[in-house]
C-alpha cells in the first residue's frame, strides 16, 4: 500500500479540513452580510407592506436602501464574528504531523514525525524495508536527525542502519534494550529477511527525557517496562506511540526474553492510563486507538 494513502487512513490527515475550513472563513463575511441583508431586507419590505396596508404611507424609504443598509451594517457585524473564528482556528493550528509507513512481514508502523513547516524529523520503529522509508522522506523532503526504537526486537530496529548510514542520523533506544538489539531471534530474522543490525546507540534512553523538532514539536519518552526491559513510549502532543506495550484491546506479549506480563500491565495502568482518555495510541502494529477506549474495552486492564 502506497505509504501516504496509509497515513490518511491510519491518522486522518488533519490538513484537509484546515483548508475547508480557511475557505469558510474567507466565505463567511459576504455569505453572512448576503443572508443577513436578505433577512433583513425582506424584514424590512414586510413592514413597508404592513404599514401601507394599514395606511401608514407616510414610510417613503425605498426597499432598497434596507437591504443595502441591512447588508453594510450585517457585514460589519459578522466581520467581527469571523474574525474571532478565524483567530480561533489560528490557536488551534496542527504544527506536528505523524505520519506511518508500514514496513517488513510482520507489518511494523514505522512513524514519522516532523513539523508541517521544517525538513527536520523522528523515525519511529523502522523495522524493514528502508528503501520504502528512504523513498517516503526523500518524496517529501524529510531528513531524520534522530532514529528512535520503542524496544529491541528485529522488526522494529532492523532498518535503522541504512538510514542512519545515508542521512546520518543519531539511534535511540531504552538503556535496557541494548544488549537485546544485539541478540536477535534467529527465527525472527529469516522471517523479516532484510534485518540489518542495528548500530551502536548515540543515546540511551530512560524515561523522562524531552526531544524536539525545530523548536515546534515536543515528544517526552516514557519508560514502560515489560515487553521488554527497555520498552519505551513517546508521547506526541494528543498522540503516544506504544511501539508492543499496548494495542487496540490487547497488550505486547511478554512470553519473549527479558518480557514480564505483570510489569507491562502496571506500565500501561501507571503510565498510560493516566494520559488524557482522548490521547490517541499509536502502536507498533494494527490500527490505532484511544486511551479511553482501552480503559472500557482491553481485556487485559480490567
Amino acid at each position: 500500500m502506497e505509504p501516504g494513502l496509509f497515513a490518511w487512513y491510519f491518522i486522518p490527515d488533519r490538513e484537509w479540513w484546515q483548508g475547508l475550513a480557511g475557505a469558510a472563513v474567507g466565505l463567511a463575511p459576504l455569505l453572512l452580510g448576503l443572508y443577513i441583508g436578505v433577512l433583513v431586507g425582506g424584514l424590512v419590505a414586510i413592514f413597508v407592506y404592513a404599514a401601507r396596508l394599514f395606511g401608514f404611507n407616510r414610510v417613503v424609504i425605498p426597499y432598497g436602501a434596507y437591504l443595502v443598509s441591512g447588508g453594510i451594517i450585517s457585514m460589519l457585524y459578522f466581520r467581527q464574528i469571523t474574525d474571532w473564528i478565524e483567530t480561533s482556528f489560528r490557536s488551534v493550528q496542527i504544527v506536528t504531523k505523524i505520519d506511518v509507513v508500514q514496513v517488513g512481514a510482520l507489518g511494523t508502523n514505522c512513524y514519522v514525525i516532523h513539523s508541517v513547516t521544517g525538513s527536520d524529523c523522528i523515525v519511529i520503529d523502522p523495522g524493514g524495508e528502508a528503501a520504502k522509508v528512504i523513498n517516503f522522506l526523500d518524496q517529501r523532503n524529510l531528513i531524520p536527525s534522530r532514529i528512535i526504537s520503542t524496544h529491541a526486537h528485529a522488526d522494529h530496529t532492523g532498518g535503522v542502519a541504512p538510514l542512519a548510514e545515508r542521512y546520518g542520523s543519531e539511534f535511540m533506544i531504552g538503556a535496557d534494550d541494548i544488549q537485546a538489539a544485539t541478540q536477535q531471534s534467529p527465527m525472527l530474522i529469516d522471517m523479516l529477511g532484510d534485518f540489518v543490525e542495528p548500530p551502536a546507540p548515540s543515546q540511551q534512553l530512560t524515561g523522562g527525557e524531552t526531544l524536539t523538532i525545530d523548536d515546534d514539536v515536543e515528544i517526552v519518552v516514557l519508560a514502560t517496562p515489560g515487553h521488554t526491559q527497555g520498552s519505551i513510549c513517546l508521547h506526541v502532543e494528543d498522540h503516544v506511540i506504544t511501539g508492543d506495550t499496548l494495542f487496540r484491546e490487547s497488550i505486547g506479549r511478554y512470553d519473549l526474553p527479558g518480557g514480564n506480563g505483570e510489569q507491562e500491565i502496571e506500565s500501561i495502568k501507571t503510565i498510560l492510563m493516566i494520559l488524557e482518555d482522548s490521547t490517541v495510541v499509536l502502536p507498533g502494529h494494527g490500527p490505532s486507538t484511544t486511551i479511553g477506549h482501552e480503559k472500557t474495552a482491553n481485556p487485559f486492564l480490567r
